[in-house]
């Protein structure tokens, strides 16, 4: 499944514009670069998530536009809307889409909704009347376009009931709630289904800089509401931010599934000093900490773990094309020693560019995220392990400057009282590796003796590079 993302060589049928040019054009509207990226996303047929900061413009401009926009390309068409404040819809959505009922004086306007002479319609339900959520069907050349408005308060049934709806634009939007539901599920484990953006009020020039400096006073730029607010985050009670909850961790190590033996991968997550050296080691679904320890001395720290290698390999558990290492920082010094001693890691650095490098700001961050939804899924035998439990769950989870997600840099843990999550990055590492391709013992072997050799870059795990082009329109 590949995520759904915005086509730069897309073209609108012969006598179409896009949302944003349509707003600009005929309804007279002007756009922050987010709010049109995420129009055209909608054009474009695309499953949309918008989770945007409070004050953002996201139902009074953003959905405003996608809904007349739609009635007007697709006049025999029909536009469920629902929203978890109904409050949100009378208050909000109607008055700011009836500003724009003098520029088209042929439909016919009533409190919450709108017909075209043609047959199309927009009808805006309650959440709370379920009945109204099933039954919408799009057609060729009468489309439908489904939209959820404030997600994060819509329950389940109602998601359930789109779902049998047939539809070619679909849109949940929303300011941060917990993280918990369906709005939550479209950024994280069923990510790959939606284009998601996420907005915060830094990115949003008519909010102003001074409330939102009141408020990081006030509560504190750690606290749930600042971070709810302007950064928009799914937050709750359990702290600010964190890259997963106490409960749904102890949810999976309390309910793990049933063994399903596999690949076995063995990850090294190298320190020195008080952090600890972790061997982690992954049988197909279940994972296991094999040792953690302290070790001043970084060459006694190597040969620790090429006994641990040997141990290993003479049993058959692990082959040598399978023991993966974190690169970054004292890892790289660590790894080729040990590759002098005869043994190859495969190099997996933290801090490199991500696979999805739109989605995360680097490598570590991916597979940390990456294998927190199986987590989350209860897919996985976890350790029961204290340490690891208090390192997995500690760790926030915030942005970049290009709006990708990033785990907490160790500085800043660090700078709140926390210890290097060693034994979170070796376990998440061993589970992640699984997924990456293998190399045979022989091939090690060669690139241990022949330095020169061409099987020399099969030991380093490839990192893909890609420019994060922004999107621009003209």
């Amino acid at each position: 499944m590949i995520k759904p993302e915005i086509d730069r060589e897309f073209r609108y049928p012969e006598g179409q514009m896009a949302p944003w040019e349509f707003g600009n054009l005929v309804l007279g509207l002007h756009y922050h670069v987010w709010q049109a990226e995420f129009l055209e996303a909608i054009g474009q047929g695309l499953p949309c998530s918008l989770l945007a900061a409070n004050g953002s413009g996201k139902t009074q401009v953003v959905l405003t536009t996608a809904i007349i926009w739609f009635l007007y390309t697709f006049p025999r068409g029909v536009a469920p809307v629902t929203s978890g404040s109904w409050a949100q819809l009378t208050h909000q959505m109607w008055p700011a889409i009836e500003t724009h009922r003098p520029k088209f004086p042929k439909w016919h306007w009533t409190d919450g909704k709108i017909e075209t002479p043609e047959g199309g319609r927009l009808v805006l339900f309650s959440v709370n009347d379920a009945g109204r959520a099933e039954g919408y069907h799009g057609a060729p050349g009468a489309p439908c376009m489904y939209i959820i408005d404030e997600a994060k308060s819509v329950n389940e049934h109602i998601f359930i009931a789109s779902d049998r709806c047939t539809v070619q634009y679909r849109v949940l939007s929303s300011s941060p709630g917990e993280p918990v539901g369906r709005l939550y599920d479209s950024f994280n484990r069923l990510s790959v289904f939606y284009y998601t953006k996420r907005v915060t009020s830094f990115d949003c020039k008519h909010i102003n800089a001074k409330e939102r400096e009141l408020d990081r006073e006030k509560y504190g730029e750690s606290s749930p509401t600042y971070r709810s607010k302007h950064l928009a985050e799914f937050t709750d009670d359990e702290g600010p931010g964190v890259i997963i909850s106490r409960t749904l961790l102890a949810n999976c190590i309390a309910n793990p599934p049933k063994h399903k033996p596999g690949r076995k991968t063995l990850f090294c997550d190298f320190a020195a000093g008080r952090d600890e050296n972790v061997l982690a080691l992954c049988d197909g679904n279940k994972v296991e900490i094999l040792d953690a320890w302290c070790e001043e001395d970084t060459m006694q720290a190597c040969y620790k773990f090429v006994k641990h290698f040997s141990k290993l390999s003479e049993s058959m558990l692990i082959r040598e094309g399978d023991i993966f290492g974190d690169n970054g920082g004292i890892g790289k010094g660590m790894i080729d020693r040990i590759l002098e001693l005869g043994w190859s890691i495969r190099r997996v650095n933290f801090g490199g560019d991500a696979r999805d490098h739109k989605t995360y700001a680097n490598r570590g961050t991916e597979i940390w995220f990456e294998t927190i939804r199986d987590i989350e899924k209860c897919n996985l035998i976890l350790p029961n392990d204290d340490v690891f439990f208090d390192q997995t769950t500690s760790r926030r989870r915030l942005y970049d400057g290009k709006g990708r997600l990033i785990a907490e840099p160790k500085k800043q843990m660090f700078a709140r009282g926390l210890t290097s999550p060693d034994r979170a990055d070796g376990v998440l590492g061993a589970l992640w590796s699984r997924k990456s391709g293998a190399i045979s013992g022989l091939e090690d072997l060669a690139a241990i003796h022949t330095p020169s050799s061409p099987f020399q870059p099969q030991l380093e795990v490839v990192d893909f590079q890609a420019d994060y082009e922004k999107w621009q329109f003209g």
